[in-house]
């Protein structure tokens, strides 16, 4: 082969590479850098990935909502309309729309006051909220600009080293706390543990008298205990697991609160620990439920009668039922608008965090049931993989016996302890 035959090759393939990373740096991509979200200490909070389009960085709501929970925030994106709200704890609400500039603030507090009238504020951006792998994402200038005044707090960006200041107002002390939360240690994996029920609310009864609402908490303080102990039946923590339990005595709390204390603490992961009942004395073993919208509209359109749960029944206010079985009858769109109003964002994780508690059970001799995909109003407001368990039923006499010895309380917190290792492996392999 000539040598003006290889320069030609030579220089065709260099040409041809020039061209191609002409073509991509002019196209929208992810951007390989991170930034960093710090207080006002420079302590940092967390990372985000970027999405770089043309001079300009957007973030994707999923990020996004890392910080938005720590202020107690709830939000819902509408496909159908494209439109996204935002809901904070100060009574304000943040509504945009997708390739649309303007933002519009207003205060979600219900006036009774007559002739009081509250006019929303708006906003404009520069550069609009877009929709990215049909997720929506909202430019960096949203947070400096709007989120800072509706919030009352500091956030500056620093382009030129990659990261995000959120600084406390002078004029809100308030907010120093989820400030806080948010300033947890990146390496700490922290559990948020639910004993169900509490106070006046008993739960189920079974018919020697063992309370739910004392077993639920018996065996959450056990969990604690064996992630503080270090227990090491199964080696794969490197940092130790936090524990942080929705409540430490006889106290009654509602759902909301339940989620409120999860989402205010930024925890990774959340198990409600629950026990069983039935009309049916034969119903024994446990039983691990994920939250999913979508799980019972499919159960009715296909005819499938659930298992019938007393306490479950107790939980779920008929209003919630009755609006389920109407929407059923709607279209597929309706149906669809279900699901995405519902948060639905950890699914898949909540899937695997209960496939590794059932083999865990089942390991430990136990019987249950596979997982089951049903509304949940428990798990409903938690932003953060989830799953509800429900230990055996203490309607069942020999589930009641087992539950009321405390061999099988060990059994179970094993059990549990063992998942959250697993999870927490799988949690720190996806960090590195």
């Amino acid at each position: 082969m000539s040598t003006q035959s290889i320069n030609f090759r030579f220089y065709s393939s260099f040409f041809i590479i020039i061209l191609c990373a002409t073509i991509f740096s002019n196209t929208s991509a992810f951007s390989e850098e991170f930034i960093r979200v710090v207080d006002g200490n420079g302590i940092e909070i967390l990372t985000v990935r970027p999405i770089s389009l043309k001079d300009s960085q957007y973030l994707l709501i999923n990020d996004l909502l890392k910080i938005f929970r720590a202020f107690d925030a709830k939000q819902r994106y509408i496909p159908l309309t494209q439109r996204l709200t935002l809901e904070f704890k100060n009574n304000k609400k943040l509504s945009l729309t997708i390739n649309q500039a303007k933002v519009t603030a207003e205060s979600s507090e219900t006036i009774t006051e007559p002739f009081r009238t509250s006019l929303p504020e708006s906003y404009i951006l520069s550069r609009p909220p877009l929709l990215i792998s049909d997720k929506p994402a909202l430019p960096i200038e949203f947070l400096t600009q709007v989120l800072a005044k509706v919030l009352d707090i500091d956030i500056e960006f620093d382009q030129n080293i990659q990261t995000l200041w959120l600084r406390l107002s002078t004029n809100d002390r308030g907010l120093e706390k989820p400030i806080q939360a948010l300033t947890r240690q990146s390496e700490q994996f922290l559990v948020i543990i639910d004993a169900g029920h509490g106070g006046s609310d008993i739960g189920t009864k079974s018919p020697t008298g063992l309370l739910e609402k004392e077993l639920t908490l018996a065996i959450a303080q056990k969990v604690k205990q064996l992630c503080e102990d270090g227990f090491t039946g199964v080696n794969y923590v490197e940092n130790g697991i936090a524990v942080h339990l929705t409540r430490e005595s006889d106290q009654f709390l509602t759902s909301q609160q339940r989620a409120s204390i999860a989402n205010m603490n930024y925890g990774d992961l959340f198990i409600s620990i629950h026990a069983n009942a039935s009309f049916s004395s034969n119903q024994s073993g446990f039983r691990i439920y994920i939250n999913n919208p979508a799980g019972i509209l499919k159960s009715i359109a296909q005819k499938i009668k659930p298992e019938t749960n007393a306490t479950e029944m107790n939980r779920k206010p008929r209003a919630s039922v009755n609006k389920v079985k109407t929407l059923t009858t709607t279209s597929s769109q309706s149906s669809q608008l279900v699901k995405e109003i519902s948060q639905t964002d950890f699914i898949e994780q909540s899937r695997k965090l209960a496939e590794n508690l059932l083999i865990e059970l089942r390991s430990a001799g136990l019987v249950g049931k596979a997982p089951i995909e049903i509304p949940l109003a428990t798990l409903d407001s938690v932003y953060m993989p989830a799953v509800l368990l429900e230990v055996g039923y203490l309607s069942n006499a020999s589930d009641d016996a087992k539950l009321s010895d405390p061999k099988s309380i060990e059994t179970i917190s094993q059990s549990l302890f063992r998942t959250l290792q697993k999870f927490q492996y799988s949690y720190q392999l996806l960090r590195r």
